[in-house]
This record gives structure tokens, sequence and C-alpha cells, in this order.
């Protein structure tokens, strides 16, 4: 019995249903030895949904979904990734050359035209055609091959774009933090990718490094930095042929209810001469797509904030900015940093604790202060203006 017949069989969806995000050690224990029952099939298809659930709701809701290897799970984008990237995606025909789960594919079908989906594994490219025609997507063309092999056949405009979402492992199975270490490498691939299309978007791991993509592509209008939970998760390159060489950067926090954008431009950033200072009544801690875009001195222009060091990257405003791209304190007072005075102040009190350029190692301070974890309030550990280690007690705005 196949995997799709095992999904529609209903005794294996009760049992699916019963064990719904049970410890699959656990059931994988108690399954050893029945060789009545698919026990791999089971436990794979838990660990998906129990993923799924939080990742990808959508698919999490239809229990005809069947989820590959855990890998696939961990590496495809989520559907709030997926649905950022539509802003990216014209109304013609797309090709998505790593295909994989079919997450980035699904959202592409549903604002263009039709989508080829490039995947050489044959498990999943199975698993997609299925779970494609379980969500209700048809306008999806389903092909076995590598992203070179598809490429080679391609030797004029077929697409009004490519997408490419290489994976970042080398070939010893380690991290690949540069263009030139993914697979497949996009560096290779690019002048090709751009004859069968004029837009090609990459997406790759949140560690590259941008200024180095931007040299090392060349053609690329946007690139977007995405966070989700103030977690960097991935960096998108718009590449087209008629790109400036000054790209726009957009700087994306992804929540249910909305997209918290702010964008700067790339070369002003090293311009701008921000005002610096001592802080005033409320502290301002940006978003994690803004401190990886390294837009530290266009936010604060953009607010017209003081910046409480040039290498601490935090802000300050004597009035309350509610629209600022990051998290809002209002400021209860200052402190010196005396270790001693500190720990009769807050010793065993609930506080988070947030570092920022301190001279003395998180952990140490944090054992040697006894702060308890947790509470409504913050303390900013950071160097100031006049280079002095200093804490800051505030309350959290939003």
């Amino acid at each position: 019995m196949n995997w799709i017949e095992l999904i529609k069989n209903p005794e294996i969806s009760r049992i699916l249903a019963e064990n719904e995000g049970a410890d699959t050690a656990k059931l994988a224990l108690k399954w050893a030895g029945k060789k009545d029952l698919p026990v791999n099939f089971l436990l794979t298809q838990i660990t998906g949904r129990k993923i799924a659930a939080k990742k990808l709701p959508d698919w999490h809701q239809v229990k005809s979904v069947i989820y590959p290897d855990k890998t696939a799970l961990e590496q495809c984008s989520s559907t709030l990734a997926a649905l950022n990237k539509q802003k990216f995606i014209p109304k013609g025909r797309i090709a998505d050359l790593t295909g994989g789960l079919g997450v980035d594919s699904m959202a592409f079908a549903k604002v263009s035209n039709s989508v080829v989906y490039v995947e050489p594994n044959e498990e999943r490219l199975i698993f997609a055609t299925h779970n494609f025609h379980e969500l209700g997507i048809n306008n999806v063309d389903f092909q076995r091959n590598t992203a070179e092999e598809f490429l080679n056949k391609l030797d004029v405009i077929e697409f009004d774009l490519i997408y490419l979402d290489p994976s970042r492992r080398d070939d010893n199975n380690r991290r690949a933090f540069r263009l030139s270490d993914l697979q497949p490498d996009v560096l290779q691939l690019k002048e090709q990718i751009l004859k069968a299309s004029p837009k090609l978007l990459l997406k790759v791991g949140p560690m590259l490094d941008i200024s180095e993509a931007i040299r090392e592509l060349r053609k690329v209008t946007t690139v977007n930095i995405v966070s989700i939970k103030d977690e960097c998760k991935e960096l998108l390159f718009y590449i087209d042929e008629h790109a400036t060489e000054n790209p726009e950067i957009i700087c994306s926090e992804l929540t249910e209810k909305e997209n918290i954008e702010f964008k700067f431009d790339f070369l002003e950033e090293k311009s701008i001469e921000p005002t610096t200072g001592l802080i005033s009544n409320y502290l301002y801690d940006p978003q994690a797509s803004i401190i990886k875009g390294g837009a530290y001195k266009s936010v604060a222009k953009k607010f017209e904030l003081i910046k409480l060091n040039p290498n601490t990257h935090l802000y300050s405003s004597e009035e309350l900015i509610n629209i600022f791209p990051g998290r809002c304190y209002k400021v209860l007072r200052q402190l010196n940093y005396d270790s001693k005075l500190l720990k009769s102040e807050f010793k065993n009190k609930p506080y988070h604790l947030v570092f920022r350029n301190f001279p003395e190692d998180a952990e140490k301070v944090i054992s040697k202060l006894n702060i308890k974890s947790g509470g409504d309030k913050y303390l900013f550990f950071y160097t100031d203006f006049n280079q002095k280690p200093t804490v800051v007690e505030t309350q959290r705005i939003y």
C-alpha cells in the first residue's frame, strides 16, 4: 500500500487523529514490532502535523495532506513567509526551480496564471502533486527535474519570473553561508535563468552577508529581509535585468494581522549622521529585520530619534512614537552599572533582561545579580553616549 492510499485509509486516519500532537519517541516504543502498522509512516505524519500546526496552519486543517521527510518541513517557508512573497509575483507564468514541499509554489499559484513546480526528488514530487489537489490548487505543472536540467531545455524567454530557494547545506551537509556554497549554485545559473525570464526571486538564509550578495548577484532591485516573531527567517533578492545599482531594502516583520515594513536606501544609510545622546522618556528597540539590514542610522533619521551610542542600536525620544517598527518602552529610571547596588535593588525580582553593546558577558551579569526572569518590566544593559555601562528600568508599551 503506498502513502497516498494510507492517508485515505479510515483506520490510519483514526490513529493519526487520536495521536495528533503526541510524543513520537513514546509512540515509537509503543508501536515497536507491530508489523500490522505502518509505523514509520504514522510517526512521519504525526511529526509533520505537529510542525504544520504552527508553521502551515492552512495545510494542517486539511487532514488528507501528506508530509514527507522532516527536512523538507524544516526547510520550507512558513505560510506567512510564502504569502509575503506574493508581492513580487507577476500575473503571468512562474517557475519554481526548487519545489520541495511546495509551500512557495502554492502561494505563487494563487496570484499567477500558472506555475511550473520543478523537483528532482520523486517522493516529494508525488506528495506535492497529491497535496496541491487536496488543497484545491489546479494551475500547477509538476516536473521531475533538477534546476540545471530544467534550464538546459530553455533557450528563450518562457517565464515572467523564476524562483530559486537553494539548499543551505554544502556537499558535506554543513551549513552554507556564501552564495557559491548553495545547492544549486545561483551564481553559475543566474545568467541562464535571466535568459528564460527577465526576473529572478532568490530566497537564502538569514546568515548570508547582504552587501556581499548584492555585489556578487548584481542587477538586484530589492532586498526583502523577513522576520517572524522578531527572528530573522529569510532574505529575498529580487533580480531584474533593468535594476539600478542601489537596491531598495525592505525590512519586514510578519504577523497574522499585518506586515510591519521599514524601507531604506542602502547607499543613503552610509552617509547619514544620526544625533546621539542620553536617554529620554521612551526607549526603542528595532525589529530583527532592521538590525539584520543594518538600517541603524536610517531608522533614527526616519523617526527623529536619539541614538544612545554609535554602536548601541537603541534609540530614545521625549515624546511617544507609536508607529516605530520594533518594541517601545517607557523609561522608569536610569542607574549606573554597580553590581552591588543592582543586586540589592533587584535580587529575586522578576525582570526581562536585554543586553546591547554591554562590556560584560550577559550570562555573568545575570548570575552575579541573581535576577529572576519574567514579569512585565525590562532592564536594558548598554553602553551610553559617554561610553559608560548603563542600566535602564523600563515598562513595555508595545
